[in-house]
């Protein structure tokens, strides 16, 4: 009975949400394509495999498709436009940064045990020297 008696004013009512599926999709492609170049590229020899060459190339153009598809649609997935915003850019640029240093240190400690260096020593190292030394002495 309330239902019908009581209704919400015109300024009150939600509109529908529309979804971006065409986000969503290139969303999911990208992030899958690329997932899988950085899992399998060093079994399949990184670029010498035709299969990783392949994925790269759909994720990388799926991933620039993406941020173009966002910045134009109406209701975007990925709302990039908020990067305008300088304190709100300079929060994610600390957070990725931030988000990537106990990476670095775990891969300092991980080079002591495979190269009887001291992880502070390592950790001196610049990060993508690091990462270089630990994959081929894990290799070996």
């Amino acid at each position: 009975m309330s239902i019908i008696v009581l209704s919400d004013p015109p300024y009150m009512q939600q509109r529908l949400m529309r979804i971006d599926g065409v986000g969503i999709i290139l969303l999911a492609v990208g992030l899958t394509a690329l997932q899988i170049f950085l899992e399998r590229g060093e079994r399949e020899q990184w670029f010498e495999s035709t299969f990783m060459v392949v994925t790269a190339v759909v994720a990388g153009v799926t991933l620039v498709a993406l941020v173009v598809w966002e910045l134009y649609v109406e209701d975007p997935v990925i709302n990039f436009r908020l990067l305008k915003n300088v304190p709100f850019t300079a929060g994610s640029c600390l957070g990725a940064i931030f988000g990537v240093t106990p990476y670095n240190v775990g891969t300092a400690q991980r080079l002591d045990g495979l190269t009887g260096r001291l992880a502070a020593a390592n950790a001196c190292l610049p990060a993508w020297l690091r990462i270089a030394r630990s994959s081929s002495s894990m290799a070996r």
